[in-house]
């Protein structure tokens, strides 16, 4: 699902690859290592009909964090969550999906487009909290460049290539800024984005949509978009920090009961000065 661009040395255009839905978006990460058993907690696999097609974060008991495009046209008698497992073939948690927050302003289609990349899943229940699975926190400050962050999905690992991995992936990553990302891309990269980037040979692909990007135990970022698999070019994510907003008033307003949990699962302001441009 992650959304990529295919480049052509021998036309000037990008062309888009769909697949099952849409394939800008890579689904696994190239290059990178597999993760320890509770390395990463609030990992989630997002399950159509029990098939994997993305990932997604946990930001409280009842709430998983992912990509717009990932949830566009999905039925959520459908879809299933299963949490507390880095292996997509056994284990972990499986939960009922309650309702699917799309951002009002998502348009997609094309990565001119790929802005307000974002969506709030609402579990029929609270997960039980372990040590396998848990929440992580929302930004609480903007990620400037230099950060080192760590990726984490279930996309492909070798491209091109056609089945995912078994076992969760993880890739550390540097945070990029948006006019240097820009001029890799030669397209304009918004505030409400965020580049981040190994080398070449490493980085997000097809099935990686809609995870988490992680720094300093916060989660800055959710895979959006990308050149073709590990080929030396910044991927693009969602900027977390840009939705503070919008993701609180969601979990406010679908919690099960509605108290708004004023911990490491969500920050507790939510009047911020608009200068900070965070998007409701």
């Amino acid at each position: 699902m992650f959304k990529w661009i295919c480049l052509s040395v021998l036309v000037a255009t990008i062309s888009f690859v769909n697949g099952a839905n849409l394939d800008l978006i890579s689904s696994r990460i190239v290059g990178g290592e597999v993760a320890k058993t509770g390395e990463f907690p609030w990992q989630v696999s997002l399950r159509n009909n029990g098939r994997h097609f993305c990932g997604g974060g946990l930001v409280s008991l009842q709430h998983v964090l992912t990509a717009a495009h990932c949830m566009v046209g999905k039925d959520t008698s459908l879809l299933t969550v299963i949490t507390g497992s880095n292996s997509l073939a056994s284990g972990g948690e499986t939960h009922g999906v309650r309702n699917i927050s799309i951002h009002r302003n998502y348009v997609g289609g094309s990565v001119t487009s790929y802005r307000y990349d974002v969506s709030v899943l609402t579990l029929a229940a609270e997960i039980t909290e372990s040590s396998v699975q848990y929440p992580i926190g929302l930004p609480i400050e903007n990620t400037e460049s230099g950060v080192q962050a760590r990726a984490s999905g279930w996309g492909r690992t070798i491209h091109p290539g056609s089945s995912l991995p078994t076992a969760l992936q993880k890739l550390n990553v540097t945070i990029l800024n948006n006019t240097d990302c820009q001029s890799y891309h030669n397209l304009t990269i918004y505030y409400d984005q965020i580049c981040a980037m190994k080398q070449y040979g490493s980085g997000m692909c097809n099935g990686d949509s809609g995870s988490p990007l992680v720094s300093d135990g916060r989660v800055i970022g959710i895979v959006s978009w990308g050149v073709t698999c590990a080929l030396g070019y910044p991927d693009v994510y969602t900027r977390v920090y840009a939705y503070l907003y919008w993701i609180g008033s969601i979990i406010y307003n679908t919690e099960t009961p509605p108290s708004l949990k004023i911990d490491r699962h969500v920050p507790g302001n939510f009047n911020i000065d608009s200068k900070n441009l965070l998007l409701r």
